[in-house]
């Protein structure tokens, strides 16, 4: 029973503070989305901008803006890449269709190359275009820290996975925990459907 109720704890725990670090992006992508470094696509001046955003938000993997076609034009991070693009990506999509803030679930960011999950924001007028849409990567190391302050129970192993049941999570004292990435998939379905509990 105390094993149950630390996991729901530490589900909530890490839930609350997940959905604090979302909202604070979102305020942050709306602030961007009207600056006239984006609206104007002005590469230089929004990278510098971008960049001195990320050093001191350390949980952002990487703020960065796009054409209405999805390219990048302005990174906080250097381009990997000369012709880098998120057009395929459903949270750009939902932000420039919708009109509203987009949210992806766990990927790896292409230019960060770590998992995180990405939200997107328009700059448009509102009875007018789509200049461009801003978005921002949200580390998801953070989850690291939940175990010193849920004060985990000895031997308890802290995992944080997908909706496919890949962990990209994992935080255990233990050294031998077995090196497999995903969780058992009839485990996942019962969390999925469950929303909140234990099992």
């Amino acid at each position: 029973l105390q094993a149950q109720e630390a996991a729901l704890r530490i589900a909530r725990l890490s839930a609350r503070e997940q959905e604090t670090l979302i909202t604070g992006a979102h305020h942050l992508l709306m602030t961007l989305a009207e600056l006239p470094e984006v609206r104007e696509r002005k590469p230089a001046k929004c990278a510098e901008l971008f960049a001195g955003i990320m050093k001191k938000f350390p949980y952002y993997t990487n703020i960065a803006a796009v054409s209405p076609k999805g390219d990048v034009f302005c990174s906080g991070l250097p381009n990997r890449s000369s012709n880098a693009t998120i057009a395929d990506r459903g949270y750009f999509q939902e932000a420039l269709n919708e009109r509203r803030l987009g949210i992806s679930h766990v990927l790896v960011g292409r230019m960060s190359g770590k998992p995180n999950i990405t939200l997107a924001y328009p700059s448009f007028d509102p009875d007018g275009p789509v200049h461009a849409v801003v978005f921002v990567g949200l580390d998801l190391t953070w989850l690291n820290n939940i175990p010193a302050t849920a004060q985990l129970p000895p031997q308890a192993t802290l995992l944080a996975l997908d909706e496919k049941g890949t962990i990209f999570v994992c935080y255990s004292e233990q050294k031998q925990w077995p090196s497999t990435s995903t969780v058992d998939p009839s485990l996942v379905r019962t969390i999925i459907e469950q929303k909140e509990g234990f099992t």
